[in-house]
């Protein structure tokens, strides 16, 4: 009985490890950085099986498993680092929300409410019906400047914002809008995205045919949205590479699949920046979503530019 338990556990340790290592494969194929995305998991179950090994069965040669799981435990460590704020001189700031509403959602007029006696001041939505935006016209007048882009069948992709949208700053694209906003001096580019899911479908397409408007984004800009992708993923890279942008760091689950058989949660969401730091970031509520909120602190940092008050 004890061999055929060591046999079975080795057997999944093995199939782990190959599908760990795939995932840093997502350039080649799109199956593998969905594979990427479960990297969490991958590594708690191969730290366990790794340890039961050892502890089945335990030889000289156990200590290069046991070696193999402080080093795995240590690739853990590095991956789930929460949130360390940075530090950088500043001109101002702004509060964020980043949500994705569920387009089965029937709870927003509660997301309305929430917005409404919150100090947010900008808002990116993703998965809005038009149901939604039936309820989203019962915001506060404070909140007059939207854009909505229509995506796909399960709703668009839209901006609100407490500050002025910049005439002729509007703009659409699949999975994609991009508006610009007037907060004190500064222009700030605010963006809202929903990237499908890596494989079966065609992520990868879709970031060839944003990455020219992601690459002619210039001066300060903010990046929020469902990305179907973590922060580890090719695909996220490809994004960050083409905006010029940097991820908030530390992870943060922000779903919650009902379709999943178990209880996975994913760190698919997530705010990109340039010339802006987080000051903090929290996960809210789901709101009747499946998704988490996203309310971070953004800081614009200072440079010359602020200085002369000719901001880009």
């Amino acid at each position: 009985m004890k061999k055929i338990l060591l046999s079975f556990l080795q057997f999944l340790q093995i199939l782990l490890i190959i599908v760990l290592i795939t995932g840093f494969f997502g350039k080649y194929w799109g199956f593998f950085d969905s594979l990427s995305h479960f990297r969490i998991q991958q590594l708690t179950l191969l730290i366990v099986i790794t340890l039961l090994i050892v502890i089945i069965k335990w030889s000289k040669s156990s200590l290069w498993q046991l070696l193999f799981a402080i080093i795995l435990a240590i690739y853990y460590y590095f991956l789930t680092i929460p949130f360390i704020p940075l530090k950088a001189p500043i001109t101002g700031t702004f509060k964020h929300m980043q949500f994705n509403t569920n387009f089965k959602n029937d709870k927003m007029d509660e997301v309305v409410k929430f917005i409404n006696k919150s100090d947010i001041d900008t808002v990116t939505l993703q998965e809005v019906t038009q149901k939604h935006l039936k309820s989203l016209d019962k915001l506060n007048s404070e909140y007059g400047y939207k854009h909505f882009c229509k995506y796909a069948s399960f709703g668009g992709v839209m901006i609100i914002s407490r500050y002025p949208i910049i005439e002729g700053s509007k703009s659409c694209a699949q999975g994609f809008a991009k508006a610009q906003v007037k907060i004190g001096e500064s222009r700030v580019n605010i963006v809202s995205m929903h990237l499908f899911w890596p494989y079966p479908f065609h992520q990868a397409k879709q970031i060839d045919a944003l990455t020219p408007l992601l690459k002619s984004l210039k001066g300060y800009t903010l990046i929020a949205g469902d990305f179907n992708a973590a922060g580890w993923s090719y695909a996220l890279k490809r994004v960050q590479r083409a905006s010029n942008t940097h991820i908030v760091n530390g992870l943060r689950y922000t779903i919650k699949p009902k379709e999943f058989m178990f209880d996975i949660m994913l760190p698919i969401d997530h705010i990109l920046l340039k010339n802006m730091i987080a000051k903090d970031i929290k996960v809210g509520s789901q709101m009747g979503s499946d998704h988490f909120m996203l309310i971070s602190t953004i800081g614009i940092l200072y440079t010359k530019k602020n200085q002369r008050g000719t901001n880009e």
